[in-house]
């Protein structure tokens, strides 16, 4: 769980966004230029997120900015702790969670959506908030239905809920 500051959160996302190669697929300059207007809730779940050694992978890390459906072996214990951000809505949405669903919002990640599934977390960075645009989350999920692949805020994703992206909770010592 995220104990850095967060100057020290945006110091590790700056170098992670940097360390990304040209070919992954995303706009290295948008998510820095992004990043220095990031809430401190969003640099939370990205610290807790990326200090998992699987998701700071630069092919992992792109495909979470593109809207992957993630799922971590984590016992829920990302969940438990983000559901309490204070920035933290409840909402509804077409995904299966056992527990109900949040998102935190800001100028870097859209949305970040998240629930539980089998006694794991989940996640799912989002192109635009179901609540602060209807229309558009919806042209969202038209170009979902279309394409099968999840619309997020850097490009779009083939890891959906019925074929999410598995990572393991191991972090970084």
């Amino acid at each position: 769980m995220s104990i850095n500051l967060p100057e020290e959160r945006t110091e590790k996302l700056k170098g992670l966004f940097h360390g990304l190669p040209a070919d992954v697929g995303i706009n290295k300059q948008s998510l820095l230029s992004n990043l220095e207007r990031a809430t401190w809730d969003e640099t939370h779940v990205l610290d807790d997120l990326f200090s998992i050694i699987d998701a700071a992978a630069p092919k992992t890390l792109s495909e979470i900015f593109r809207g992957a459906h993630v799922v971590i072996y984590d016992a829920r214990e990302n969940y438990l702790q983000w559901h309490n951000l204070k920035s933290a809505s409840e909402r509804p949405s077409s995904h299966y969670s056992y527990d109900e669903q949040y998102e935190v919002a800001g100028p870097l990640c859209h949305t970040i959506l998240f629930g539980t599934i089998g006694g794991h977390t989940w996640l799912q960075m989002e192109n635009h908030s179901y609540d602060a645009s209807m229309i558009k989350h919806g042209i969202d999920y038209v170009k979902y239905k279309k394409s099968g692949r999840n619309q997020g805020p850097y490009g779009s994703s083939a890891y959906t809920d019925k074929n999410p992206l598995w990572i393991k909770s191991t972090t970084d010592p």
